[in-house]
């Protein structure tokens, strides 16, 4: 029996709060389980795929089983995909701080060249897990789906940016949040706006097809 009016409301919001709570907590719990070092990645995974599940309201959705099934199911796939991804960011790293410590015309556009690619790499870190539990893809099109779909929808992109920059206020003003929804939150609203931008990219194609 749903329930209905103010108690209906009450009821939805108190279930979304502790769903959001209760994936943190999966994903806290799981990453320390892989050693942190082989259960982050896997762990964010099987966020994005409870999450994306969630809000399409799939029917007997187990929030669990889900995450249980995800994570060994990908665990392999997800690992290689975030270390690819740390071993970019650490690259991209040393390489600015390095040129930022020379002097010349030559090191500042190298500088300024590597903060443009940096730039593409924070959006494709965006997308890369939406894509990844949204689209069949092979190993390395999952890079270039992702960082592309970051460029041509700036709106989105910027939309997530100042919502993750919100969350990260909120988080850093209210610390004691963060074992609580300090990962969750994100994803959800990562979630949310990249499956709209999906659905969006997917209208618009079968309109030209037609």
């Amino acid at each position: 029996m749903e329930l209905k009016g103010l108690t209906g409301k009450f009821y939805r919001v108190s279930e979304f709060i502790m769903n959001l709570a209760y994936i943190n907590l999966l994903w806290i719990f799981f990453s320390l389980a892989g050693g942190v070092i082989l259960g982050w990645a896997p762990s964010t995974v099987a966020m994005f795929t409870v999450i994306r599940k969630w809000i399409m309201k799939e029917e007997e959705l187990k929030i669990t089983k889900t995450w249980w099934q995800t994570y060994k199911a990908e665990f392999v796939k997800a690992n290689a995909l975030g270390y690819v991804l740390l071993a970019i960011g650490f690259v991209l790293t040393v390489n600015f701080r390095f040129f930022h410590a020379q002097e010349g015309l030559v090191f500042l556009v190298l500088q300024t060249f590597t903060v443009f690619i940096i730039f593409l790499f924070l959006l494709t870190c965006i997308y890369i897990f939406p894509a990844y539990v949204h689209y069949h893809l092979k190993f390395f099109q999952y890079f270039n789906q992702a960082m592309i779909i970051g460029l041509i929808r700036p709106l989105y992109s910027a939309v997530i940016i100042a919502a993750l920059l919100i969350i990260s206020y909120i988080l850093f003003t209210l610390p004691g949040l963060v074992p609580f929804y300090g990962v969750s939150l994100a994803g959800f609203i990562i979630t949310v706006l990249v499956c709209q931008c999906f659905a969006r990219m997917e209208q618009q194609s079968q309109e030209q097809q037609n």
